[in-house]
């Protein structure tokens, strides 16, 4: 189950803010400019990505909602938030596949900022 929705006309100027969260089942992300939602993207994993470790599952999340809301965020700066703190020293994340996701996120201009899951409930 795959879905992308463009709720509020973005602001091209101005940056993002893409919220994350991973579970045991699912990813989703949702894309914010001024507290307004641009987008929503919610994705099942399958079977082989329910075998990663709770911070591939929320890198994945990352890199997915940037990937789903490329050809909105690509020329502007995205604030990622992500209740996962080690997500914020991703240049510690050395794991093969990780690092191939970091190659991957290098075209866009993003920082990773951590919020604590009990702020973190937009994308749930």
């Amino acid at each position: 189950m795959e879905k992308q929705t463009l709720l509020y006309h973005p602001n091209y100027s101005l940056p993002f803010e893409l919220r994350t969260d991973a579970s045991n089942v699912a990813i989703s992300t949702i894309l914010t400019q001024n507290n307004k939602l641009v987008g929503i993207y919610f994705k099942k994993l399958f079977e082989s990505e329910l075998k990663y470790s709770t911070v591939e599952k929320e890198f994945l999340a990352i890199l997915r909602g940037l990937q789903k809301f490329r050809n909105i965020v690509l020329l502007s700066h995205v604030k990622i938030f992500s209740d996962s703190r080690n997500l914020t020293f991703t240049g510690k994340l050395t794991g093969p596949r990780v690092q191939k996701w970091k190659l991957l996120m290098e075209e866009y201009d993003y920082n990773i900022l951590h919020v604590f899951g009990i702020n973190n409930t937009k994308p749930d």
